[in-house]
């Protein structure tokens, strides 16, 4: 009924928060002095108009969690195009609601239910695709590292060479449920305002808090105390070289001394065939500046019922240090997760000299089962994290972090097999 009045095109961002919120933690400070400054000079609404975020798209940068389900849904989009089936297109729509993918106000990526309804539809779309045991080798996340997939017909891995030649995917076909889907502690741009002090603290109604600043003094403490930032991510198999620093709290705070670097370098691709792949990194060790050479191999393979692990550390340092393989693994329930049957909602677990550990998840009927040629010591701590809501801050149990640590000189090793039963 009218004429248009030229043209309009509408930037890849949604509202002007959002650009904020897609901005890491530094950035985000940042462009909140900007933005005032600017005000100052020129007026609310010209700062409003010019000075911008980032683009939406810099979630997949910020949280490396959101980037992965990203790129599972391109993947098996590709494979869409193959297959011509209705049932997989729907299937792989539902992977891609993005609310699950970015975080401001409200949880998103901080959720977990939100994440594990992604995964669901992923698993459901890889079942599809058939249960035959099978090594996959692809750059599936475009970032110029190969990731190797290992599937039987329980369960399916994801190893990244970017990321320490780690797991970034353990995926149950029968629970339909993604036991790697864990969450990085980092820091976020409100952090330090929930330990402002402006006015009177104040209760949460059922219509919410007027601001983050409204939180409880007691609430606040509680965040402190639960408030810690990863220096590496979160995933599994992660090899770290320490010394007596390590402890039950350390090792929760993720404060202990680390002198390998191995937990956030990349390993490189070694061997492969149609049932392992092997990955391998030539570190070091850092006392007081100087590096002492030190080698890591680890060796995946993929058999009817289990992946069995093969992990070798050699350096030239003749001196003693604690050697911990670290996991991270996610549960739906964790008042109920019983770990060598104790309860982890009775708070840090800490085991001596054992064979086995498991996790019996009764949500999903399974247990994921640890067995190791050799006995170790071993800590099971909650990954907790601390976001903004509607409602002005929660703690949300996003993983339980797993160490099997003992001390070596020289030369050590760590073997066994990882299960899904039931």
């Amino acid at each position: 009924s009218e004429k248009a009045l030229g043209l309009a095109y509408l930037p890849e961002v949604s509202y002007y928060e959002m650009g904020e919120w897609s901005l890491n933690a530094d950035d985000a400070e940042l462009i909140e002095h900007v933005k005032h400054h600017a005000a100052g000079g020129f007026g609310s609404s010209n700062a409003d108009k010019f000075v911008k975020g980032g683009i939406w798209k810099n979630f997949l940068v910020k949280y490396e969690e959101s980037n992965r389900i990203h790129k599972k849904t391109l993947r098996l989009s590709e494979l869409a195009k193959k297959i011509g089936s209705e049932q997989f297109d729907e299937m792989l729509l539902k992977t891609e609601a993005n609310d699950a993918l970015w975080h401001g106000v409200f949880g998103g990526v901080y959720l977990p239910n939100l994440r594990d309804n992604c995964y669901k539809h992923i698993i459901e779309c890889e079942k599809r695709l058939g249960l035959s045991k099978s090594v996959e080798i692809s750059d599936e996340n475009f970032d110029g590292y190969m990731e190797a997939r290992l599937k039987n017909d329980s369960f399916y891995t994801v190893f990244e060479e970017k990321n320490g030649g780690q797991m970034t995917d353990f995926s149950s076909f029968g629970g339909l449920f993604n036991y790697q889907n864990t969450l990085t502690r980092r820091k976020e741009a409100y952090h330090s305002k929930f330990f402002e002090s402006k006015g009177t603290p104040k209760e949460a109604t059922d219509e919410g808090i007027d601001t983050i600043h409204d939180i409880t003094v007691e609430g606040a403490e509680v965040l402190k105390e639960n408030l810690f930032y990863d220096w590496y991510q979160k995933n599994s198999f992660i090899e770290h070289i320490s010394d007596d620093s390590f402890d039950l709290h350390s090792f929760f705070a993720c404060s202990f001394r680390e002198y390998g670097d191995f937990a956030n370098q990349p390993f490189k691709l070694a061997t492969e065939d149609k049932k392992s792949v092997g990955f391998e990194r030539d570190g070091g060790i850092y006392i007081f500046g100087d590096k002492h050479n030190a080698k890591i191999t680890k060796t995946f393979k993929i058999t009817d019922e289990a992946l069995k692990f093969d992990i070798v550390l050699k350096t030239d340092f003749d001196a003693s240090f604690v050697f911990a393989e670290e996991f991270n693994l996610h549960f739906c329930d964790y008042e109920e997760l019983l770990v060598n049957g104790e309860k982890l909602s009775n708070g840090k677990l800490s085991f001596e000299s054992i064979f086995h550990l498991k996790f019996e998840d009764t949500v999903n009927q399974k247990e994921i089962l640890f067995e190791l040629e050799t006995p170790f010591s071993a800590f099971v701590v909650p990954t907790i994290t601390v976001s903004q809501n509607e409602r002005g801050a929660e703690l949300c149990t996003q993983g339980v972090s797993i160490a099997f640590f003992s001390e070596f000189i020289r030369e050590h090793s760590f073997v066994g097999k990882l299960k899904i039963k039931g």
